[in-house]
């Protein structure tokens, strides 16, 4: 399956929003915990494609498509490796709370303009353990 193609489409079909994680769509939003996972682990299987293309996506702030011309600007390196830590601490939140191992509350949840803010205010409702 051509992941990256889905989500694309997803983008198209509802804004930059869609890559929230807590509106993609459970074949996304697994198909990312599979990568970011492969990330972790010391024999990744699966190439972060689709993590890798969400990221960049967001920080550009609308749906990447396949035109050579899209630049995206980074403060180096270290700009872009807190991004992707930002990114994979909300879909790990994502989890436990699809899990229903956590409630966040509302104004918890990342938006496209506070997702890779380190500082971003997260309460925790519930935590069922």
């Amino acid at each position: 399956m051509n992941f990256e193609k889905k989500l694309l489409e997803h983008c198209e079909e509802n804004g930059i929003e869609g890559l929230l994680p807590q509106n993609l769509t459970d074949m996304l939003f697994n198909r990312l915990l599979e990568e970011i996972s492969s990330i972790d682990s010391e024999n990744g299987k699966v190439a972060p494609s689709l993590f890798l293309l969400t990221v960049l996506s967001l920080k550009n702030g609308h749906c990447l498509t396949t035109n050579p011309e899209t630049h995206i600007q980074f403060d180096g390196e270290k700009d872009l490796m807190k991004s992707f830590e930002n990114y994979e601490m909300a879909i790990t939140l994502e989890a436990y709370r699809r899990n229903a191992t956590i409630e966040l509350s509302e104004a918890s949840l990342p938006t496209v303009k506070n997702i890779f803010d380190g500082q971003r205010n997260i309460k925790f409702e519930k935590i069922n353990i």
